[in-house]
């Protein structure tokens, strides 16, 4: 996660007392971080002007740069003594009512609609008054335009600014940006070990856009699977990648720096590694309905959108290909497939 998706997540854990202690603290407004006071009350029916202009101009500017956070219900002030600082706590009324009447501004709120941004609650005292969090993440099909202003807007220090038409030419213009395709292919049939069935598959990338990329990065996450010991991420052994971080559930691969993906290249960045019990625990062989694996790959570059891929099988097929491998002459290349969900039964 980045900055901005890192502190949201720490107001939504930490609610109230996190909000406190930023004004304690006299935090500062910055480059991820936006206070606003609501102006809509409990008499209101509607969301009022100055928030849904603040909402607007929010979702504009931080999507527009790196991404950010507004808290609602905080005053904040730019005083000549100690500049845009968190001064004071005000509840937002029916806060729930509040956080539902963002949501549904969101779509209307720039041209095109920024479809990322999520609205949580904070806090919610006893009479329903509490405290939102707006996660705005950096949009991938800007620029976003405030429609009612016929401006665009970007995040500078703690503030936003309207993007002048030189600047907003220069960070938007047309130009050829790199497009990557994940596949995911076995890398041999699947057998049995012991008491275990195992296999594998390879992460490959493929630059289908038009520019060279540059910074490239693959996410895996394990989202589910029978075991603790049953995915592993390995690296692919390429010279290309620089190291593999993250603990065992979610690894990142990142490629060295200075290496460049021109249009039409591919890259092996990792390897599944499958390692399934052989009699799947009663606790999921009940559930057939529910999914045994799921893996879920992220890649991107610093100068391009990312692209996503899930792959997943459900308990009972899991099993049931275990059992026909174990039972038959089955086709183990058919089976590793299978397992990875790459097939159609």
């Amino acid at each position: 996660m980045g900055r901005a998706e890192d502190l949201f997540q720490s107001l939504i854990d930490v609610g109230e007392s996190m909000i406190r202690q930023l004004v304690e603290q006299r935090a500062s407004e910055e480059l991820f971080l936006d206070f606003k006071r609501a102006a809509t009350q409990a008499q209101h029916t509607r969301l009022q002007l100055d928030d849904r202009e603040n909402h607007a101009k929010s979702l504009s500017g931080f999507g527009n740069t790196a991404g950010g956070v507004i808290v609602w219900g905080v005053d904040c002030r730019n005083l000549r003594d100690s500049g845009d600082v968190a001064r004071a706590l005000h509840p937002i009324p029916f806060v729930d009512r509040f956080r539902s009447w963002l949501e549904a501004d969101v779509s209307g709120a720039t041209l095109p609609s920024h479809v990322g941004v999520r609205h949580g609650v904070c806090h919610r005292d006893a009479n329903g008054a509490g405290y939102v969090a707006t996660l705005v993440p950096a949009a991938d099909h800007g620029p976003l335009q405030v429609p009612t202003q016929w401006r665009y807007y970007m995040r500078a220090g703690s503030s936003f600014t309207a993007i002048p038409h030189a600047m907003l030419a220069a960070m938007f213009g047309r130009r050829p940006t790199p497009q990557f395709a994940v596949n995911v292919s076995v890398a041999y049939p699947l057998n049995l070990q012991g008491e275990r069935a195992g296999t594998a598959a390879h992460i490959t990338v493929r630059n289908d856009g038009l520019g060279i990329a540059r910074d490239l990065f693959l996410s895996v996450r394990v989202v589910t699977s029978p075991d603790s010991d049953c995915v592993r991420i390995m690296p692919a052994g390429d010279d290309r990648i620089q190291e593999m971080f993250g603990p065992h559930g979610s690894r990142t691969v990142m490629c060295h720096p200075h290496a460049a993906f021109p249009p039409g290249s591919e890259v092996r960045m990792a390897e599944i590694v499958l390692s399934l019990p052989k009699v799947i625990p009663r606790a999921y062989t009940d559930l057939t309905s529910q999914e045994g694996i799921g893996i879920e790959i992220a890649v991107g570059c610093g100068n391009g959108p990312t692209s996503h891929l899930r792959i997943s099988q459900l308990q009972s097929r899991l099993q049931h290909s275990i059992q026909l491998l174990d039972a038959s002459n089955a086709d183990g290349m058919w089976l590793a497939k299978r397992v990875f969900g790459l097939v159609e039964d």
